[in-house]
């Protein structure tokens, strides 16, 4: 379970697609709720991302001892998506981006479920 955009996210399934590819993460319902890559091609950077995402926000900061070695940056790109995005505190290069739907998801011939609250 992970929380993006204050919404618990509950991936069922999971697809790795090789490197330099997005991980697919699908609910209980099959359909798709999180896309994630840490094999970023190229060298992404703070300075191209937040171009690109100007509402980004900072969020919390991951340590090696005293020292701040990563921030994460949240962004709401509509009503149901988020992205997440781990940024090194050393040369401030991308080290992770992820998409998460945060909306109820649906089943063929159901009326909602509880995969995204």
């Amino acid at each position: 379970m992970w929380v993006a955009g204050g919404k618990e996210v509950r991936p069922r399934h999971h697809l790795d697609l090789g490197p330099e590819r997005y991980a697919l993460y699908f609910d209980e319902n099959e359909r798709l709720i999180v896309a994630s890559t840490w094999r970023l091609p190229g060298e992404l950077t703070w300075k191209v991302l937040s171009s690109h995402y100007p509402s980004l926000q900072k969020g919390h900061r991951r340590y090696s001892g005293d020292q701040p070695v990563s921030a994460s940056w949240t962004a709401a790109l509509g009503n149901c998506v988020t992205l997440i995005a781990e940024v090194l505190v050393a040369g401030q290069r991308v080290q992770t981006l992820t998409y998460f739907y945060t909306c109820p998801t649906t089943s063929p011939g159901a009326s909602t479920t509880t995969s995204s609250r």
